[in-house]
């Protein structure tokens, strides 16, 4: 056999090692969210008012950060969404706002490597979480720490929506 297809055997072997093993860590991806906690406000600009505000704090057992994505701009069509993000960062919850069912679906997203889409998107310093919910696209968590973006993408990892975008804010 020639070396140069000896070379592309062994490349393509590599690479199916590579992908089997990329396949297997994504199934126990952890995320570090703690860049979620705090309080955080959407505003037009500097020191205008709120035009939404979410506070993503510790539950009582410690188990989530969650919180209330409450939006005070009458133009937004968006009900009030419920966020719950796991602290190990396996896990994300998207549900809104409501009631018992009268507020919607609970929409579990469970975490996963950054689809290509938000690895290009993240801005130097930044830090990421991905949590992929099948049939009903993926979350995005990426923040500063003095920043936070949460936005859906859709299953084919095109840009859905932005869920917010904003700055620490103190917590009253």
């Amino acid at each position: 056999m020639p070396t140069s297809a000896r070379l592309g055997r062994t490349a393509m072997s590599a690479g199916c090692i590579c992908l089997l093993l990329l396949s297997a860590c994504a199934r126990g991806v952890e995320h570090d969210v703690r860049f979620l906690d705090g309080c955080w406000a959407m505003r037009d600009f500097e020191g205008g008012p709120p035009k939404a505000l979410l506070q993503l704090k510790s539950n009582g057992s410690a188990d989530t950060f969650e919180g209330l994505l409450q939006t005070f701009d009458v133009s937004v069509k968006q009900p009030p969404l419920v966020f719950a993000f796991d602290r190990k960062g396996r896990r994300a919850d998207l549900k809104p706002w409501g009631d018992g069912d009268a507020g919607g679906a609970l929409q579990t997203y469970t975490a996963d490597l950054l689809p290509d889409t938000a690895l290009n998107a993240l801005r130097p310093g930044e830090l990421a979480a991905a949590f992929d919910g099948g049939d009903a696209g993926w979350i995005i968590a990426a923040g500063t720490g003095e920043q936070l973006v949460i936005y859906r993408l859709k299953p084919d990892e095109r840009m859905d929506d932005t869920l917010f975008f904003g700055d620490r804010e103190r917590c009253t």
